[in-house]
């Protein structure tokens, strides 16, 4: 778009908002500049991180979370505070690991350890830490939930379809404590049908469970389902693109 075709339609905008609320932008929560062009105010993040309860889905109780706040107690708490800081600041761009002369990028993070380690602390905080800093939201839903969401959309389809793949299609999805339900065919195939979108896709995708992933694989390679692969083409999937992330330590609720 032209600069002064632009120009003209901001004006009209600010005189409708009438909105000075921010100095710099008044309110329009864009900026103009001769070097960078058009970008974003400081203003639009702030709005957004306001609201980050709603628009990320988080507990009130997590509103808060901050990398600031997490204090590593041992080794592996701190690689998984550095990893996640990692993410945060490269995002939208992925680390990645070569094998065989093969390159794959790192967008699926399977977190596990004992409750209380503070997997699901700092994985919001990682969200809370983008949508700031980045304006980049994501979502984060405990996968019980979801399910519970999902069987509830059962007898109708179309509602069921529409929000199964807005979920499965966030910028960011955080599935919070996975393998904590019932194995049912129902959520095997949830769970794949999630990993495989996003697997495809490129979407980054972290997973919190209290199950190392080959506990949670030979869950889902059960015999008593009927098709047993399911669960090995699910760890083929995160043998490539994903990142076993262990969490060590003591119940912090129970100290």
């Amino acid at each position: 778009m032209d600069e002064n075709v632009f120009n003209k339609i901001l004006k009209k905008i600010k005189i409708v908002n009438n909105d000075s609320s921010c100095k710099i932008c008044g309110g329009l929560e864009w900026i103009y500049d001769k070097n960078k062009g058009y970008y974003r105010c400081l203003c639009f993040y702030k709005r957004l991180y306001k609201d980050r309860e709603k628009i990320l889905n988080i507990p009130k109780k997590y509103k808060n979370a901050s990398f600031s706040f997490y204090k590593p107690k041992n080794l592996s708490q701190f690689a998984f505070f550095n990893i996640l800081k990692e993410y945060a600041l490269i995002y939208p761009f992925f680390p990645f690991s070569t094998n065989e002369n093969i390159s794959h990028e790192k967008y699926i993070l399977y977190i596990y350890g004992e409750t209380g380690v503070g997997k699901t602390y700092l994985s919001i905080a990682f969200l809370n830490y983008l949508l700031k800093h980045k304006g980049i939201s994501g979502y984060f839903i405990p996968f019980r939930d979801l399910l519970n969401e999902l069987r509830n959309r059962l007898g109708d389809k179309e509602s069921f379809k529409d929000y199964f793949l807005d979920i499965k299609s966030k910028e960011i999805l955080i599935l919070d404590d996975v393998g904590a339900e019932r194995d049912t065919e129902f959520v095997r195939d949830i769970l794949f049908d999630i990993l495989d979108y996003r697997y495809n896709n490129r979407k980054l995708t972290l997973i919190t469970s209290n199950l190392s992933p080959k506990r949670l694989i030979l869950r889902l390679s059960s015999d008593n389902f009927e098709d047993t692969s399911l669960g090995e083409r699910l760890y083929s999937r995160l043998c490539e693109v994903g990142e076993f992330i262990y969490v060590e330590g003591k119940d912090e609720r129970k100290l």
